[in-house]
């Protein structure tokens, strides 16, 4: 066989490729699968740590939020015990992915001097949406780390038949 013969194959086999990977990708592309949108994880959180009632300063705290992957941030209280973590908004293709499981666990706990790992909060959020009831829940949150951690179905102002299941030391 001759060498322009091969040639001449060879960007036949690479344009028919190329042609189906271009067409593929727009395929996909039009019925959404790579669609990126914004999803929120957790609106902003404030809250204030406490044993027994007196103030906990200097502990650490730490926000996990899981949607397909973990998202990890850490902060520490001040001197009256407050702590704040920032909204976190991600952009990604996850929700129009057709077997992506849509949950999100947020996760916030506090790691006493001991190492004792506390939980402050704990939800798993069925098909991640930015709901009001969540925003207000976490905007204002009271912990004493003596309370035992108790589970709350808390339905949705959005839409009441819908519940969040939050196990928390924090008052409700």
């Amino acid at each position: 066989m001759s060498s322009p013969k091969l040639r001449r194959r060879f960007i036949a086999v690479v344009s028919i490729a190329f042609f189906l990977l271009v067409s593929t990708l727009v395929f996909v592309d039009m019925l959404g699968f790579l669609k990126k949108q914004d999803v929120v994880l957790s609106r902003e959180v404030q809250g204030l740590l406490l044993d027994n009632g007196q103030p906990l300063s200097n502990i650490k705290v730490f926000r996990v939020l899981t949607y397909g992957e973990e998202y990890l941030d850490q902060v520490i209280t001040d001197e009256n015990g407050h702590f704040y973590f920032p909204e976190k908004i991600i952009r990604t293709s996850k929700p129009s992915q057709m077997f992506f499981n849509s949950n999100l666990h947020q996760h916030i706990y506090a790691k006493t001097a001991n190492d004792d790992e506390l939980v402050v909060w704990y939800g798993n959020i069925i098909q991640a949406e930015d709901s009001e009831t969540l925003t207000e829940l976490l905007s204002d949150l009271v912990c004493d780390i003596t309370d035992d951690a108790k589970t709350y179905d808390i339905p949705a102002k959005e839409d009441p038949s819908k519940l969040f299941v939050i196990y928390t030391r924090c008052k409700l």
